[in-house]
């Protein structure tokens, strides 16, 4: 294999950029629409009408849906692609079937997500990818092991070689897959680890980094991954991409008890921890870097961290977007009034086809009011 490409763009010394991509089911098609935006933004800055979202960032990576669209870009897909792309996946994959709705089985059948996978990424593994010369960045969740798996192309990493491993011979469409699992929603996916290890793989959205960008930050700067890019507000820039946000609020009823109530709450329990996990990525990228643009409060003793660092200076700069699926700040931030609360309710979930041409336009709304290009470095 030859990765000159992909030494000269990925592992060389300069300043990189770093694009991380949220999960959350159907909801990536409001990150899509930012897509839109960026990628104009990147064709006039360059003055290349032809002009790919690969060819401005070095490092890419999602999780969950995220990793859909993480490995579309980095396969050379435009932003109105993706777009045809996520409609197309969206109808096939989310297609309703109420006889499979149990507990003891997967809401939705597998086959049509493997086969869209198979149709966009075809055979290809994980160190074909490198030989296009950007890197990729999949976050997954081994259940049998408890444990996150970040599988990435880089020639160098530890276990990317037949030799001392076997990533690099991953099927990416098949690493894609893996993220994609969501308990309740798809089977898990099972990857051959070695020849006598089988990993049973879910969601990456489980894991502490459905927002992946802390975790992309460490892939690039930390010496066990052999990417060692320099930190500094002027060497690094990453840019975080989520798929919507709202405050969850839960009625409080202490005297009802049932196993039903019982059940409702452990689930809402496990999501409860999934939200903290995003919230803390969150303020750790807000306290660690210097804001390109207006970033939101963290809660509303801390703030936005604006004025306060971890360290005497910034470990990168940062941008991050991300709308709140809310009928107030859709209406004060994008001018958005005439979704329903029911529609509202329904943008939330990650499997509601009925709102893709919502989600549409609401990414549409963010991205013309405010993506700015000053915010990307």
């Amino acid at each position: 294999m030859d990765y000159t490409k992909y030494r000269e763009n990925v592992l060389s010394k300069g300043k990189k950029r770093i694009l991380a991509l949220d999960g959350g089911g159907i909801r990536g098609l409001f990150t899509v629409q930012l897509l839109k935006r960026l990628e104009s933004i990147i064709r006039e800055r360059t003055n290349d009408p032809n002009a790919l979202l690969r060819d401005y960032f070095h490092l890419v990576g999602g999780t969950s849906t995220g990793a859909i669209i993480a490995g579309a870009i980095a396969t050379g897909k435009t932003a109105d692609e993706l777009d045809t792309i996520y409609r197309d996946l969206g109808q096939s994959i989310f297609k309703s079937n109420p006889l499979r709705f149990g507990l003891f089985r997967s809401k939705f059948d597998s086959a049509p997500i493997n086969a869209a996978l198979d149709a966009h990424f075809d055979d290809m593994l994980i160190r074909d990818t490198t030989e296009l010369g950007i890197g990729l960045s999949v976050v997954g969740k081994r259940m049998d092991t408890g444990s996150s798996w970040v599988v990435d192309n880089n020639p160098d990493g530890k276990y990317f070689s037949p030799e001392k491993g076997n990533n690099g011979n991953y099927s990416l469409k098949q690493v894609i897959r893996a993220s994609t699992a969501a308990p309740v929603y798809f089977d898990p996916e099972y990857i051959p680890i070695s020849d006598t290890q089988m990993g049973k793989f879910v969601d990456g959205g489980v894991s502490p980094h459905n927002n992946p960008a802390l975790q992309m930050f460490m892939l690039a700067t930390m010496k066990g991954y052999k990417y060692n890019w320099d930190k500094g507000e002027d060497n690094l820039f990453i840019l975080s991409l989520g798929t919507g946000n709202w405050a969850n609020k839960i009625p409080v009823h202490p005297d009802k008890f049932s196993l039903f109530h019982s059940a409702k709450n452990a689930i809402l329990a496990v999501l409860s921890v999934m939200d903290d996990n995003q919230e803390l990525n969150q303020c750790m990228m807000q306290w660690f870097g210097k804001a390109t643009g207006p970033v939101r409060d963290i809660d509303r003793v801390i703030g936005n961290l604006e004025s306060e660092l971890l360290c005497d200076v910034p470990l990168f700069s940062y941008m991050r977007y991300d709308a709140m699926i809310d009928r107030s700040w859709l209406a004060r931030e994008l001018g958005i009034t005439h979704f329903s609360d029911q529609q509202i309710e329904r943008m939330r979930a990650m499997d509601a086809l009925d709102t893709m041409d919502l989600l549409s336009e609401m990414g549409q709304k963010y991205a013309e009011k405010l993506i700015k290009p000053e915010h990307i470095l």
